[in-house]
C-alpha cells in the first residue's frame, strides 16, 4: 500500500439477499429444534441475509437413545 492516502470513486454496491429459513422437529415429544443467527434465537419461518451464520441445535429427549435430523434442503450460500 501506498504511504499517502487513498481515495477511491465510482464504488458501487449490491445489496445482499435475503433468504427465508424454515425449521422444525417433526415430533416434539422426541425432541426439539432450535436455531441463532449469531447470539439472535430465531423464530421458524425466519429471514436471514446473505452472509449470516445460522447454528441449528438438535435436542433429544433425555429417555431417547438416538434422534434422527432430516433435511429436506441444504442451502449454501456462495459469493458470487
Amino acid at each position: 500500500m501506498p504511504d499517502q492516502d487513498v481515495t477511491i470513486t465510482n464504488v458501487t454496491f449490491r445489496t445482499a439477499n435475503t433468504y427465508t429459513v424454515t425449521f422444525s422437529s417433526s415430533d416434539n415429544k422426541s425432541g426439539t429444534v432450535s436455531a441463532t443467527n449469531g447470539t439472535t434465537s430465531l423464530n421458524s419461518p425466519a429471514t436471514v441475509t446473505e452472509g449470516d451464520e445460522v447454528t441449528f441445535t438438535a435436542k433429544t429427549k433425555r429417555w431417547l437413545r438416538s434422534f434422527r435430523l432430516d433435511c429436506k434442503r441444504y442451502i449454501s450460500f456462495f459469493n458470487s
